[in-house]
């Protein structure tokens, strides 16, 4: 398993990449929230796989569930809205600025990851999310794994 420090590492280059790809959208509420929005629903279809293999014990084929995706995105969306927002209000971000909104992003990226590891919501995610990979209780987390 990947260290989780470096996963989330990958997570604010994946954030990072998906911002680029909105970087044209001039209103800012709309870009964020589709920010938060497509990074969800793309690294579902992308990364669930590596997500739920990475964290089983077992070998057993997996079965999705896919009705949450768009709940779950919508709420990541609106996650990121509110936290791009205030992030580029309390700094003062303008227009003209061109670097500094990307390493914000990737900096949100990666520490969404991390906290959402700390509260937990990767593993209610995998017990939940991960078919019959996952046996609830035995997902390795942060706060669990050896640095």
């Amino acid at each position: 398993m990947l260290s989780y420090y470096l996963e989330s590492i990958i997570i604010g280059i994946y954030t990072f990449l998906v911002y680029l790809g909105l970087f044209w959208i001039e209103n800012l509420y709309v870009r964020f929230f589709l920010l938060g929005f497509w990074k969800h629903s793309l690294s579902y279809f992308y990364l669930h796989d590596y997500f739920c293999e990475s964290r089983s014990t077992t070998n057993t084929p997996q079965k999705y569930d896919h009705s949450y995706l768009v709940i779950e995105s919508m709420l990541e969306g609106f996650y990121f809205m509110v936290l791009g927002l205030f992030i580029f209000t309390l700094l003062n971000i303008r227009k003209k600025q061109i670097l500094l909104p990307f390493f914000i992003v990737f900096f949100m990226g990666m520490v969404t990851h991390i906290l959402a590891e700390w509260f937990g919501i990767h593993q209610y995610f995998y017990e939940t999310r991960c078919g019959n990979l996952a046996i609830p209780g035995t997902s390795p987390s942060l706060r669990g794994l050896p640095s």
